[in-house]
């Protein structure tokens, strides 16, 4: 009796109190528990700018670290680990902001996000007028007005920002365009 107690116990790795966990119904966990199989998930963007800061044209370092991007351009050239990005999901409980792990939980503040990437999170924040228009916005941050074929819905595409800033020595010939280039590199990095 006592080693079937313990047992259930071990394998009873969810919440005591269900009511808690209100989508774990539709959790990758549910279906994991439940036998059927769950897929790797595969990354939305198949490439990564190259970038740690040996990649990162040595021109553009310095807007990098003024505007605090610094340690996001480190990060970029990471190679991305697929099965780690399926581990993670499937112990994240959205309910609780927490990763359920085998020795216990773990939440991620916005403080361990600044450390990591070296990002600001005190101060003013960084904030855009939303509506008006867009091609308008990006040809004064980024000098060409693109058509509005290059955005999806609000977005811009990345497609044209490959096209349009493929390499710094074209746009190297003066501060502002090299501004430019750093401000579309830093765009990149975000996607």
């Amino acid at each position: 009796m006592a080693s079937s107690l313990s047992r259930s116990r071990m394998l009873n790795l969810g919440s005591e109190d269900g009511s808690l966990l209100r989508y774990q119904s539709i959790h990758v966990s549910e279906h994991i528990w439940n036998g059927r199989e769950h897929p790797i998930l595969r990354v939305r963007r198949g490439h990564f700018v190259h970038a740690g800061m040996e990649g990162v044209p040595v021109e553009i370092i310095p807007h990098l670290t003024v505007v605090g991007f610094a340690g996001v351009a480190q990060l970029a050239s990471i190679p991305i680990d697929c099965q780690l990005i399926t581990a993670l999901v499937e112990r994240w409980k959205p309910e609780t902001y927490t990763f359920h792990m085998p020795p216990g939980e773990c939440t991620i503040t916005l403080q361990d996000i600044a450390i990591q990437m070296g990002l600001r999170i005190d101060g003013r924040p960084v904030i855009a007028p939303t509506g008006g228009d867009r091609g308008q916005i990006v040809e004064d941050l980024l000098g060409i007005r693109p058509p509005s074929s290059a955005f999806m819905g609000s977005n811009l595409k990345l497609t044209w920002l490959d096209d349009h800033f493929p390499h710094v020595g074209l746009h190297n010939q003066n501060s502002i365009q090299l501004t430019h280039f750093a401000r579309a590199y830093i765009l990149r990095l975000n996607w």
